[in-house]
């Protein structure tokens, strides 16, 4: 049997070496698209809320990198744009839970909650109560009050307004919680963004207590203040 000629050879080589090249190509490809996948397995979304749970507050970053907030689903740029009293109370609380999840990690904005602020409120304590009823109840005048305080009883502490607001608040859903015949009325107070008393009722928004019309809101908002006069 005589020899193969040197192009068989030449062939063999090329072969060999094409054979080779498509297993590297093969391998190299097989790795990345296992990387892929394991990538793509790290940013599955999360898991979606139950059945028993709701979405109060979402946080989104949109396609410029700017974050947006959205409240039970629905975007809104600002708190003061929450005109439903009920998703407002429940944004609050959504808020005063983030805080507390970032308690410690937040030294500037804790820093800024401790220091007196050196500017004067845009409305205090006696204005603010003044502003919610412009003449005090007869019940004033058997016991001393914020229109009626004897000199040697220590003034209360000023407040800030949010906060003494705050509080007559959850004075008035105390009193609304004992009241079934009221149960689905809506009722509460905040502040606007000069400073001034906001009474909601319902679906009507009053700046003092003589311009709500229901005598039965305005004795439950009065008793709420007295309460709290007293504490």
């Amino acid at each position: 049997m005589g020899e193969l000629p040197p192009a068989v050879y030449v062939i063999l080589a090329l072969a060999s070496f094409a054979v080779a090249g498509g297993l590297l190509v093969w391998v190299a490809g097989y790795v990345r698209g296992r990387g892929k996948e394991s990538r793509g397995g790290r940013e599955k979304p999360a898991v979606a809320p139950s059945a028993g749970e709701q979405e109060l507050l979402r946080v989104s970053r949109v396609k410029k990198g700017k974050l947006v907030i959205f409240v039970q689903g629905r975007r809104y740029r600002h708190l003061r744009e929450i005109t439903d009293l009920q998703v407002g109370h429940e944004t609050i609380e959504a808020l005063k839970a983030v805080l507390a999840f970032a308690e410690g990690w937040l030294p500037s904005v804790q820093q800024r909650s401790t220091q007196p602020s050196p500017m004067k409120p845009t409305v205090d304590q006696e204005a603010f109560l003044q502003q919610l009823r412009q003449s005090p109840p007869p019940l004033q005048r058997k016991r001393p009050g914020l229109f009626g305080r004897s000199q040697a009883k220590a003034p209360r502490t000023i407040l800030e307004p949010p906060q003494f607001v705050e509080e007559i608040d959850d004075l008035v859903q105390q009193r609304l919680r004992e009241r079934p015949d009221m149960a689905k009325r809506r009722i509460g107070l905040t502040t606007g963004k000069d400073g001034g008393i906001c009474i909601h009722v319902d679906l009507q928004t009053f700046d003092s207590i003589d311009d709500v019309p229901d005598s039965e809101v305005r004795g439950l908002i009065q008793d709420a203040i007295l309460e709290w006069e007293g504490e």
